[in-house]
Parts: structure tokens; sequence; C-alpha cells
């Protein structure tokens, strides 16, 4: 897996972490220290504004056409959604972004705290590149005011975006981002201070790979997809069909929550440990603890293979 998620295989909600293997570990270590030294030298941080970006990203949401990003709202939950319509939430939060990364524009993000169960940051990113970029991330830092006091970096996390998988000639497949498309993302963010985690500002850099070359595969599809209230949340089931000629390794589902604006601010996901064989569906079940009205899902190959 990629990042911590919620998987929920009998309806109960709870939260997993990934193993992160060392090569990767250390290129996440390495990343965290470019972007400390870049926050502590503020020159070459620039605070972005807050503009309304709400109807790029309701637009490049709903009007997907690929069966590995579908939008819907069977059977909506009715309930409450905190900061109906902004685009980013809370508001109270400085942003800024790190130079040197990828072209990927932050549309919208989420700072869920979920008390003793943690805090993650769900986000929107939009592709502003000229060609696909494969396996998009944000690295972030959350420091809260006592750290920005310190000069201490704060919480860290490195954000997996989910997007359609493509088919490159070098790699095999992966999931990637066409010019112009959103994907979304999640990830807890490790916060090595005591005290409340408070966070006042959030430094992120956007990564990627660009590879011209990149093919968009429509093999997964999502459907049948079904909404119910329940105490612990809102209970989604439906299934996942591959529709190619050949076996899906191992699919995952990624779910976003979206409100009326398009951000995403809260997420559910799901995997199976086998292979999805070509022309057969896989029945998936998950719980996201926030009402779901509209969503985005992200169907793809199992990303431990990667």
């Amino acid at each position: 897996m990629r990042s911590g998620t919620r998987v929920s295989d009998d309806g109960a909600t709870t939260r997993v972490t990934p193993v992160v293997e060392s090569e990767l570990a250390e290129d996440i270590h390495s990343d965290l220290k470019v972007t400390k030294f870049m926050r502590k030298t503020r020159l070459y941080i620039h605070a972005i504004p807050l503009v309304s970006v709400l109807v790029a990203l309701t637009t490049a949401c709903s009007s997907s056409s690929s069966p590995n990003s579908s939008p819907g709202n069977t059977t909506p939950v009715s309930g409450t959604i905190t900061g109906d319509g902004m685009p980013f939430v809370p508001a109270d939060i400085t942003y800024s972004l790190v130079d040197g990364g990828a072209s990927l524009t932050l549309l919208a993000a989420t700072l869920v705290d979920e008390g003793a169960n943690g805090v993650y940051w769900v986000v929107a990113v939009r592709n502003d590149d000229t060609v696909p970029l494969c396996l998009p991330q944000v690295n972030a830092a959350f420091p809260t005011a006592a750290d920005l006091d310190a000069g201490n970096l704060g919480g860290e996390a490195i954000v997996p975006v989910q997007g359609p998988m493509h088919q490159t000639s070098a790699d095999g497949a992966l999931p990637c981002l066409e010019p112009g498309d959103v994907g979304m993302g999640e990830q807890a963010v490790a916060f090595y201070s005591g005290g409340d985690p408070k966070v006042v500002e959030i430094d992120y850099q956007p990564r990627g790979v660009l590879i011209p070359d990149a093919v968009k595969v429509g093999d997964l599809a999502v459907e049948n997809v079904k909404l119910a209230g329940t105490s612990a949340g809102t209970l989604v089931t439906g299934s996942v069909a591959n529709h190619a000629t050949t076996d899906a390794p191992g699919p995952e589902l990624y779910l976003f929550p979206v409100d009326s604006g398009g951000r995403p601010f809260d997420f559910g996901y799901a995997n199976s440990t086998m292979d999805l064989a070509a022309g057969s569906s896989w029945s998936f079940q998950l719980t996201v603890p926030e009402p779901v009205n509209k969503y985005v899902t992200f169907p793809v190959y199992g990303q431990q293979q990667n």
C-alpha cells in the first residue's frame, strides 16, 4: 500500500500504516530534508493566493470520461460538511509553495483532525504541464506556531496522488495525470513534537515524473455503487470491473467524498489481495466516517507492485 488508509472489509473503520521499503524511505527522508532547508531559507518559498479554484476542480472531475476517475452521487447520505464550498479547510492555515517541484497546482485541500486517530491531509491537484506526469505526489511540512518560533520542520507527510492508470514503455503501468487532469490523494501527518498539533502553515512541494509516452488505459471501472448511512458513517459498496483482456494485479480503490465545490474532505480505501481476471469483477466494501454525497473514485493496479 502507498499510504495510510481507511480499510473496512467488515464495515468497521480502521487505519493501516504502510510498510515503506528502505529505498523509498531514504528518498522520503532526503525530500523532507530539502523541504526543511527551503522552508528555513524563506527566500525560496512564495505564499500562494487562496483564490477560488472550485470551478476548475469541479469541471475537471465531473467531466472525466475515464472509468479510472468516476464521479458519482448514487443515493447520497445527508449531513453537514465542514467548510462546504471553501477550497482550503481549515481556512486559517497559510500555504507556501516550495520552489523546484513539478507543475502540479494545488486546487484544494483539507486537514482532517481525527483526534486520537491522527491528522490526515487530503488534496486535489491538477497537472499543468504539457505532458503526462506519473507517480504524482505532494511532499509537505506542517509546522505549528511553536515549530515556527524554534525553526523546526513540524509534521511531515508524503502524499501519493491517485490518477488514471497509464501504460509506459519503460516502467509498465503507472498512475499518471494527463495535462489538465485532476488527481487526489491523502496521507497521515507524522508529528514529532508534543502538545496540541495545531498547524498554522503548510509548506508543500509537488513531485512526479514526466513521461511523454504514457498512454491512458481504461481497464478498470467502478460500477453498481451504493451508499448507506450507518452509525459509523457512510457504508459504500460496489464493484470494480476489469474490462481489459489481461489480468489486473491486486486492484485497489481510492474513494474521495467531495463537497459542493469539488474539494475532497475525507477518503475511503479498499483492496483485493487477488489479481482480477480479465472480464471479471471484484466486490468492495468500505466505510467513510463523514456523510458522502458526491465522490470521485480512482481504481488502480496494486501500488505495492511498483
